[in-house]
């Protein structure tokens, strides 16, 4: 960017609202937004010392309710090579565990700081992937109406633009509302496409660019300045997020490695660790939980890096003095089935789902599935005990956010989630 084109953070968040700025960054968050720029929140609006953050990590494909196994007969005996014993996991209960490579989740669980559902779901559950996915995104069953990701609602109500970042793509999650959440690929080169005048490769920027065109009329020279001067704007962001985000993180016991799902636990730690950029939702992908065959190893390879990546994000958010202000839940568009042929597991319904944090009341909230209902169940458990959204909808209006709008039509009594 030329010396010509520089502007000052102060008169950048000053001006962030108005004019081309404000509409190139409504852009930023999904293809499909449209230029509804003027409703935008005009500052990055930062935390105060009480502001929570929601960090959501989506274990993508449909994960295996192995990765909370069930000791008794009955559930062994549905899943004869892929289960474990009280023996072989990490015991939260006389009937149920953790898997054995969640090690520092059962340190959690210890502490009083995760609660374990049992049998999650949905009304209405798909078994096809990107059904089920839109569900969960959407936070309505399948046929109800919804406008946009659950998520876009929430931040929706936030100050900041940044209230909400994705560093899993960009889905129906982050569609919608007059503020969603930025899709990134990464904060240390922000994703994969390099745009024409821009030092910087990011994908963010190639949409928001591709937006601008289409809804600009080239033929008039004004608005070919306004495109130009909007994508300036938009690289001016990024440069501010990135200097924000670039302060060295406290050390830790656990450093974060350089793999995929351990660094964008670091970008997390990252954005929790600059308060001025206003974040106060984070979603987090890590895929390939679709483990038709031979699940026992590509489970515990997947659980692995779970595992490392949320150790070293709860050990340095500890080192903020922000783990009282975190919580991290986990999700997945389905469960699976019991053991098929191949030591594998196929689409199901019913899941377990993990809830972390600082304010957590740490506990297994609700038994796991008895051995009735599995002897009863066929290829797979049905018949959800409780609704995803009563447990996203609880850790929402804790953060003071209006919950009954970000999960409309949805009663619930509460479970007592926080201490």
């Amino acid at each position: 960017m030329s010396t010509s084109n520089k502007i000052s953070r102060r008169g950048f968040l000053s001006g962030i609202g108005v004019g081309t700025c404000g509409a190139a960054l409504h852009t930023a968050g999904y293809g499909g937004s449209g230029m509804m720029a003027y409703g935008m929140p005009n500052m990055f609006g930062a935390l105060t010392p009480n502001q929570s953050v929601f960090i959501l990590v989506n274990f993508s494909g449909g994960c295996s309710y192995n990765i909370a196994p069930i000791f008794h007969g009955a559930y062994r005996d549905r899943n004869p090579t892929i289960s474990y014993g009280a023996d072989t996991s990490l015991p939260v209960s006389l009937e149920q565990g953790l898997h054995p490579s969640l090690t520092y989740l059962k340190t959690l669980f210890d502490e009083g700081s995760l609660a374990l559902f049992n049998e999650v779901g949905v009304p209405n559950q798909s078994r096809s992937h990107d059904e089920a996915t839109v569900q969960w995104h959407r936070g309505y069953p399948m046929g109800g109406n919804s406008e946009g990701g659950w998520a876009a609602r929430l931040t929706s109500q936030a100050a900041s633009i940044f209230a909400g970042i994705s560093l899993g793509g960009t889905n129906e999650l982050i569609r919608g509302g007059t503020n969603p959440p930025r899709s990134f690929g990464d904060l240390n080169n922000f994703g994969e496409d390099r745009f024409k005048w821009s030092d910087e490769r990011t994908e963010w920027l190639r949409i928001t660019r591709e937006n601008l065109i289409a809804q600009s009329s080239t033929a008039a020279s004004g608005n070919v300045d306004f495109i130009r001067n909007s994508m300036n704007n938009v690289e001016r962001s990024v440069k501010i997020i990135q200097e924000e985000t670039a302060r060295p993180l406290p050390t830790i016991a656990n450093p974060f490695i350089n793999q995929g799902f351990s660094n964008a636990c670091r970008d997390a730690a990252k954005l929790i660790a600059a308060p001025s950029l206003g974040v106060r939702f984070i979603y987090l992908q890590m895929g390939g939980f679709d483990t038709h065959s031979g699940e026992r190893a590509r489970l515990t390879d997947l659980l692995d890096d779970v595992n490392s990546g949320l150790r070293s994000l709860v050990q340095t958010v500890q080192a903020l003095g922000r783990w009282n202000d975190v919580m991290v839940a986990t999700m997945s568009e389905f469960c699976r089935t019991f053991e098929n042929g191949s030591q594998g597991t196929d689409h199901g319904e019913e899941a377990p789902l993990m809830l972390m944090g600082g304010s957590v009341a740490g506990r297994v909230v609700n038994a796991a599935p008895t051995a009735a209902k599995i002897q009863a169940s066929g290829s797979f458990l049905y018949g959800y005990a409780v609704d995803f959204r009563q447990i996203y909808k609880e850790v929402v209006a804790q953060m003071g956010f209006d919950a009954e709008a970000i999960f409309p039509a949805s009663s619930f009594t509460p479970l007592g989630l926080f201490k």
